[in-house]
């Protein structure tokens, strides 16, 4: 057999290895694998597909909901477990690399598959597929629009049109993935066919017929919830568009964040190319500053493509340097563009026969070993043993799961299929947190319910909660990993009178009303509200309705249902 014979059947092996391997070895983590998967859980719980929750009472807008369709998908196809949420994250890889493969044979001819052989073996984006996240699947889509967009301009033939049209198809689900960073790639395309790309394809690059296709696939679910819910676009706008820009998610805002997280990305991520990663930026930047008057005769095309991958890569690196919201993932989209530049330093120079296969083989080494040093080291984090021990002192698999003065862990969720929420003791902390407070709780006087409290709070919640008549506590247990937490059963007692309910542990009167409603003056005029319901801050939907009676997320906190009298209005500050 060939050698090139063993590459087609050896390479497509070893890339299935490298993205399924050890998928569902590892537990979900806390936060965000536990949110994602909690959410997609939630969505077949409810069995709705439209608006994406946290729990019952508590919609969930910060992200589009495709990456949650995709994960609740696998948990229908394969059960409740790791590999099932994780799956997607891991063919979104594999079909990355795939993707990265095209480019190669369009853009590095002379090693068409050294690109994707790179990237496959990244440390940052093979470890990355490990992780439930939006970003695998929108490393996908924007890698295919970009690619694409060079067939666009570089591919020759005379119907350069359909991989525009293409692009923009895979822009639209790159936008339904996670908004908008999803455009941030669309500023780099702008700016090439601006510099080079209207001298070299003469076709449009905005064809009517692509534009449509991103309407429908990247805003049509924006459409449809908004007109539900007005007060969204503000929503979309303020909190997940500006905010994020001002660092309001207090997502390593500092400066000098700005290095300390993605510097540590570039550096350990491009192992075990790192040096390879160093020179070919330098000879890239070299030539694009040198310029095509000084290039050698014949390389203009090679010109514009180191122009159209340079930018393509530092566009949206140099916007998530300035943006005061920044995580480690956000930059596993630029890691395509830097593993065809790569290739194309690569290309010139003469290596070692072995030399790449060796780097190849070291890396995805390195990320199969982290798979399972990730999946045999105990982890704070991983939110199995916390299920186990829930569901092992309760006796089975409760309908409610109430996290009392702490952060929630929702991988729980996933694992037990059980509402989780989160209650704090104090009035004012619930209120600055979004959340719903134990009074509140207490008196929703559900059964089937769990409590996990602190244990430095565990005396005081039991004597509130037994004072107020509302339920009755039996202390179950304790729960051993991590900070330790009591775990607590309750069944709901009669109601009683509201004068017999002792104050919160928290001193200090229930906040206005108007703290909860951070819109503008003429949305709250419109919407309407009933004035029991805001007292209370009930926000489950009235049954058969959607419209006014989401809340739009933690962030805008709650909205109530109903509807209020001009009087309650004036005297709360709503109009």
């Amino acid at each position: 057999m060939t050698s090139r014979k063993m590459a087609i059947v050896l390479l497509p092996s070893a890339l299935l290895v490298l993205g399924l391997a050890f998928q569902g070895s590892r537990g979900i983590f806390e936060t965000t694998e536990g949110r994602y998967s909690s959410v997609a859980s939630e969505m077949l719980r409810l069995d709705d597909w439209l608006v994406p929750h946290l729990n019952e009472e508590t919609p969930h807008f910060t992200k589009p909901p495709l990456t949650y369709w995709l994960l609740a998908a696998g948990i229908r196809t394969l059960g409740r477990n790791e590999m099932a949420v994780r799956l997607p994250g891991a063919i979104a890889f594999i079909l990355t690399v795939l993707v990265v493969a095209q480019a190669g044979r369009l853009l590095t001819p002379a090693r068409p598959l050294l690109p994707a052989v790179i990237y496959a073996t990244f440390l940052f984006p093979a470890s990355a597929s490990n992780v439930v996240s939006t970003d695998n699947i929108l490393t996908l889509f924007e890698g295919a629009a970009m690619v694409a967009f060079a067939t666009h301009y570089f591919g020759g033939g005379r119907h350069r049109s359909l991989p525009a049209i293409l692009g923009w198809a895979c822009f639209g689900l790159a936008f339904l993935t996670k908004g908008y960073p999803a455009l941030l790639p669309m500023i780099a395309l702008g700016l090439f066919h601006y510099r080079r790309g209207r001298h070299i394809s003469s076709d449009p690059l905005l064809p009517v017929p692509g534009l449509l296709l991103f309407a429908v696939l990247g805003a049509g679910w924006f459409i449809v919830v908004i007109s539900r819910e007005p007060a969204l676009l503000e929503y979309f706008v303020r909190n997940e568009l500006l905010g994020r820009v001002a660092g309001q998610h207090n997502r390593n805002p500092e400066w000098y964040k700005a290095f300390t997280v993605y510097g540590p990305v570039i550096l350990l991520g491009t192992i075990p190319w790192t040096l390879v990663a160093l020179r070919a930026l330098r000879e890239a930047f070299g030539e694009l500053l040198r310029g095509r008057g000084r290039a050698p005769a014949g390389t203009a095309r090679r010109q514009d493509v180191i122009l159209y991958l340079v930018l393509w890569l530092t566009v949206p690196t140099l916007v998530f340097l300035l943006v005061r919201s920044r995580l480690v993932l956000y930059l596993l989209p630029q890691f395509a563009p830097l593993a065809l530049l790569m290739a194309l330093f690569l290309s010139r120079r003469p290596v070692r026969r072995y030399s790449p296969a060796v780097r190849a083989c070291i890396g995805a080494a390195a990320v199969l070993a982290l798979r399972i040093a990730a999946a045999e080291v105990p982890s704070d984090s991983d939110s199995r043993p916390v299920a186990r021990q829930v569901a092992a002192l309760s006796g089975g698999l409760p309908g409610e799961i109430v996290f009392v003065g702490a952060r929630p862990s929702r991988g729980v969720a996933f694992y037990l299929g059980a509402e989780v929420e989160r209650v704090e003791m104090s009035p004012q902390a619930a209120e600055r947190l979004g959340v719903e407070s134990l009074d509140e709780e207490l008196e929703d006087r559900e059964t089937d319910r769990i409590w996990l409290v602190p244990a430095s709070l565990a005396d005081s919640f039991r004597a509130y909660a037994v004072a107020t008549g509302a339920v009755e506590l039996k202390v179950l247990g304790e729960i051993v990993s991590g900070k330790p937490q009591v775990v607590f059963a309750s069944s709901s007692l009669p109601a009683v009178a509201s004068d017999a309910v002792p104050d919160s542990p928290a001193v200090g009167p229930r906040p206005s009303v108007a703290r909860y409603l951070p819109f503008r003056r003429e949305h709250r005029r419109r919407l309407s509200f009933d004035a029991a319901a805001i007292q209370n801050r009930q926000t489950t939907p009235s049954e058969g309705t959607i419209g006014s009676q989401w809340p739009c997320s933690r962030a805008m906190d709650r909205l109530p249902s109903s509807s209020v009298t001009t009087e309650y209005a004036v005297q709360h500050g709503l109009s």
